[in-house]
């Protein structure tokens, strides 16, 4: 497509590769947190004290913070996927019209 500005390249494969990319990295990203959760629970029951407390409490704060960050990835994940249908529901609808204006005789 071209403008005014010069062109603008929508490289849709390389947006579908990404999207998959960060859906591996999500999904790997969960699983290394659900085993690192199911580790302090061992330790948990394996240590008393102070020292227990004050890791733990410390854990959960790292914890909420994997847990924003997982989330966060995800987002990005579903935005990437969302603006690459938008753009083949884009393309679909302008070819329509290109079509529709081959159609009437318009141009060419």
């Amino acid at each position: 497509m071209r403008t005014a500005g010069g062109v603008i390249e929508t490289k849709l494969r390389l947006m579908q590769k990404n999207a998959e990319r960060i859906e591996e990295i999500h999904q790997a990203l969960v699983r290394e947190i659900i085993a690192l959760k199911d580790h302090i629970k061992r330790l948990d029951l394996e240590w008393d004290g102070s020292s227990n407390s004050a890791f733990m409490t410390a854990m959960e704060a790292d914890l909420t913070e994997m847990y924003l960050l997982v989330s966060l990835i995800w987002d990005a994940g579903k935005l990437l996927e969302s603006a690459e249908c938008t753009y083949q529901e884009s393309e679909r609808e302008v070819r329509g019209l290109i079509d529709t204006v081959k159609t009437r005789g318009i141009c060419g």
